[in-house]
């Protein structure tokens, strides 16, 4: 993050609710990628207008100190099932970071159907088709 001049505006991070039951963490740089994805879905397409909203409702700007350390909102808490002095794994996901209650990541893990082997040829396959 660096040293804040003092004309800069305080860096801040974006909260969400991610998939699977984690919180999703996107830089400043990072989310308007993102957002432009769910702007661009037709307004008509209640799905997707539902989505957003859901979305909207975890959505918060939370700022990072001068040392780069945020304050987890209390709703982000409740949501990734966090408590008190809970251990709190973090992955990096290319784009974004994901932070995961271990529970529910190993539970997620363990759900995974195939090995990774297979899960990968259906994430290529798909990627393929929509290049």
């Amino acid at each position: 993050m660096g040293v804040k001049q003092p004309d800069e505006p305080e860096p801040f991070l974006i909260f969400t609710k991610g998939f699977n039951g984690c919180i999703a963490v996107y830089t400043e740089d990072e989310w308007p990628q993102y957002e432009r994805r769910l702007r661009d879905r037709p307004f008509v397409d209640q799905g997707a207008r539902d989505f957003a909203l859901e979305l909207a409702d975890y959505t918060a700007d939370v700022p990072v100190d001068t040392v780069g350390r945020v304050l987890i909102p209390q709703i982000h808490l409740d949501l990734g099932g966090f408590a008190k002095n809970e251990e709190i794994q973090v992955l990096g996901m290319f784009d974004h970071i994901e932070l995961w209650n271990l529970k529910r990541l190993e539970e997620r893990r363990k759900g995974s159907k195939g090995s990774f082997e297979e899960r990968a040829s259906d994430f290529f396959n798909l990627t393929d088709r929509r290049t």
